[in-house]
């Protein structure tokens, strides 16, 4: 199963085709987002705007939502301590290595530094 990080999320939401036929392809295997990544897709403005809100609702319907708990909270705070990353990615990061899951990214500067994270960029990125 894979986990979707948010920028490939937008880049489905601004039309790129080969980001839908890329998450298509992997739908086989499962997808997921963690609840930090439908934070971040409903922190942009446009969401403000109900056809795009929706628009957004409509594509997070074909994925697993990941809720955070304290086993992933704890590794989140060791993966920001020890690599530097955002709280967001790094709870990203720890939801994935919890759940066994491949982060799907084209972030490899931030998530490339987690030991032990399976991460794959899409090949259109």
């Amino acid at each position: 199963m894979y986990l979707v990080d948010t920028d490939v999320l937008i880049d489905v939401l601004r039309g790129v085709n080969e980001a839908k036929q890329y998450l298509t392809e992997l739908a086989g295997e499962g997808l997921a987002v963690s609840v930090i990544t439908v934070a971040e897709l409903f922190s942009g403005r446009d969401t403000k705007d109900p056809v795009k809100r929706e628009k957004v609702l409509k594509l997070l319907r074909h994925f697993e939502v990941i809720p955070i708990d304290n086993e992933i909270a704890v590794l989140a705070g060791e993966i920001r301590r020890d690599y530097g990353l955002h709280l967001g990615d790094a709870i990203i990061s720890a939801t994935a290595i919890i759940h066994g899951l491949t982060v799907v990214t084209g972030n490899l500067k931030h998530f490339g530094k987690v030991e032990g994270l399976p991460v794959i960029k899409p090949p259109y990125r």
